[in-house]
């Protein structure tokens, strides 16, 4: 029964337009993470990061492959200036991606989308709760639940 119900909610204009909505805005919000990150590869900062880490990639890559990996002090240092590199790479990006308006307001149409699906849901939550077939349901479970464990006592109290 709650099935029913749940999809009789998500056939609803509403639900329907809610995870429309809700779809676009994260299509949408891909798109501009999509155009920054495009932007940013055509820096040459940027550009001189990502060459940075993946020479520290490949340098870690090298170690392993010769059997260098007996010396643990000269793989952490190749590690960490990998991790140096990713470092700065996330950076630069998080950077990019605090500046870009159009991502932010990309970001704010997605949240605002989700806590209308989220109220939404709630209502949906709410509706079940106070459906009669529901209530009714609960309640002849409940007694059901009851019975099984009287039935359990007095087995085990025949025992």
């Amino acid at each position: 029964m709650v099935s029913a119900l749940q999809q009789a909610y998500e056939d609803s204009p509403d639900y329907v337009a809610a995870n429309t909505a809700l779809t676009d805005a994260q299509s949408a919000y891909e798109a501009q993470v999509s155009a920054v990150l495009a932007d940013l590869a055509g820096r040459s900062d940027y550009q001189a990061v990502i060459k940075a880490k993946q020479a520290a990639q490949d340098a870690v890559q090298r170690a392993r492959d010769s059997g260098a990996t007996d010396d643990p002090d000269m793989l952490a240092a190749l590690a960490a200036r990998m991790l140096v590199q990713a470092s700065a790479q996330r950076q630069l990006e998080s950077e990019a991606f605090d500046a870009s308006l159009s991502l932010q307001a990309a970001k704010y149409r997605v949240a605002s989308a989700r806590q209308a699906m989220d109220s939404l849901k709630q209502a949906m939550e709410d509706a079940i709760r106070t459906d009669p077939k529901y209530a009714d349901a609960t309640r002849a479970f409940d007694s059901a639940r009851s019975e099984v464990g009287a039935a359990d006592n007095a087995l085990a109290a025949a025992r």
